[in-house]
Formats: structure tokens, C-alpha cells, sequence
């Protein structure tokens, strides 16, 4: 079992819920106990507070065998982190980027934050050259964590880019 409160084994468990009992997902209980053998049920509730929309992305890993689906989340939120920094970022700062406490305990728990920071970055940076796929971007950071993306909008009217924010 985990020692510290890992994201992945709740992503991994609510993706196969999704596929075996979908009514469970929300269920807290049933979802906690669904994790107990990666986490200790004792050490609180474990609850799916994700929209139903994030089931697309976490139900591709819930196929594949836990520690298989782990390592290819870590990979996935790396090189998508990585291209995002390179986007905006050069020289150290790259990667240095990498290496920041913060980035490094997101992928160590498994947390949506460096595929959602990704989405964002490669959203924002892609406004004025390719709106619509800055939109989409944005849209799917939005279907996985709204309050990520919560001032996107008004950011989005005040700048005048009406085809991104549609």
C-alpha cells in the first residue's frame, strides 16, 4: 500500500468502475473500498469528485493492468509537461522545469496537474495562431477540471477571441 495519498489509484479505480458499475462512481463508500488495495480505507474517504467527462481520459488507463497504466500516466504527463515548457520556456528554464518540487510530487502521486498544465499552456500559447485548436485545448482541460480553467473566459472576451472561446 501507498504510504502518502496518491491520485493515480482513484483515476485507475473510478476508469474500471466506469467500465464494470458505473452507478458506483460516485458512490464514496464503494469507491473507497474499491482503492483499499493501494490505500488504506482508514486513512479517510476517497471520492470521485471529477465530472463525468474525465471518465474519457482516465478509462484508457483502467484497461490496462494498474502498474502498466501508472508508468504511461507518468510518461504521458511528462513529455506533455515537457513539450507545454518548451512551448513558452528555453534554455534551463526547460529543464529546470522539470525538476521543480512541485512537478515532481505531481508525477510521484499521479495528479491530472501536468496534463491539465500542459492543455493550458499549449491553449493559451495557440490563442492568436490557431484559435480553434487553443479552444479545443482548453475545452478538454475544462472537461477534466473546470475550476482549472475557471478565468479562461473572461480572459477569452477581454482579448477579443470569440472563435477560441466558442
Amino acid at each position: 500500500r501507498w504510504t502518502v495519498l496518491p491520485d493515480f489509484p482513484l483515476f485507475w479505480t473510478a476508469g474500471r468502475l466506469a467500465l464494470d458499475n458505473p452507478r458506483l462512481i460516485y458512490d464514496t463508500e464503494a469507491l473507497t473500498a474499491a482503492q483499499a488495495w493501494a490505500v488504506d480505507p482508514s486513512r479517510g474517504p476517497r471520492p470521485f469528485a471529477y465530472p463525468p467527462s474525465a471518465l474519457l481520459l482516465f478509462v484508457p488507463f483502467a484497461v490496462i493492468p494498474f502498474w502498466v497504466a501508472y508508468w504511461s500516466w507518468l510518461a504521458l504527463s511528462t513529455l506533455a509537461f515537457w513539450s507545454a515548457v518548451r512551448r513558452v520556456a528555453s534554455g534551463w528554464a526547460v529543464p529546470l522545469s522539470m525538476t521543480a518540487p512541485h512537478v515532481v510530487l505531481a508525477l510521484i502521486l499521479g495528479q491530472t496537474s501536468l496534463i491539465l498544465g500542459s492543455l493550458i499552456i499549449w491553449g493559451l500559447s495557440l490563442v492568436r495562431e490557431r484559435p480553434l485548436l487553443a479552444g479545443i485545448l482548453l475545452g478538454a482541460a475544462v472537461a477534466v477540471k473546470p475550476q482549472r480553467v475557471l478565468l479562461a473566459p473572461v480572459a477569452m472576451i477581454s482579448g477579443g477571441h470569440w472563435r477560441t472561446l466558442v
